[in-house]
């Protein structure tokens, strides 16, 4: 299942994604650099987004990161079944605020939170789109 998504369940704002740690994710050790750990979880938003029929990037803009805090609670390693739990707290008309959690087995090894904004094709701030406005608050 190596790099393979199994989508366990969407309801409300909350998406489960599950990922198997690849070895080119890890060190000597085997064990996760903390940077690839904030890739699993945008992985996880970019699947909980494009379901809702949102592209998380295109030609006319995307949804970067404005602001992003995380616990490394444990390390990650190679082989590692992960589950990443991303849930959009709050919306408003020009950005996402997400909480997440990742789990081997119900132990948490990472949790946090990131926002991002809503940005046109020259990177400007810009209202989310109210048809997407609308998905994102059903």
């Amino acid at each position: 299942m190596d790099g393979i998504a199994v989508f366990f369940s969407y309801s409300m704002k909350t998406y489960l994604y599950q990922h198997t740690v690849p070895f080119q994710d890890t060190d000597m050790a085997g064990v996760v650099h903390y940077s690839k750990i904030l890739g699993y979880v945008e992985l996880a938003e970019h699947v909980f987004l494009l379901d809702l029929g949102i592209p998380p990037i295109s030609k006319n803009g995307g949804f970067p990161k404005v602001h992003v805090e995380c616990d490394y609670l444990r390390p990650l390693r190679f082989g590692d079944e992960i589950t990443i739990q991303i849930t959009l707290a709050k919306s408003s008309t020009r950005s996402l605020h997400w909480g997440f959690e990742i789990s081997v087995n119900d132990d948490i090894s990472a949790k946090g939170k990131l926002v991002t904004a809503h940005v046109n094709a020259q990177g400007k701030a810009t209202e989310i789109p109210a048809e997407w406005q609308r998905l994102l608050s059903e």
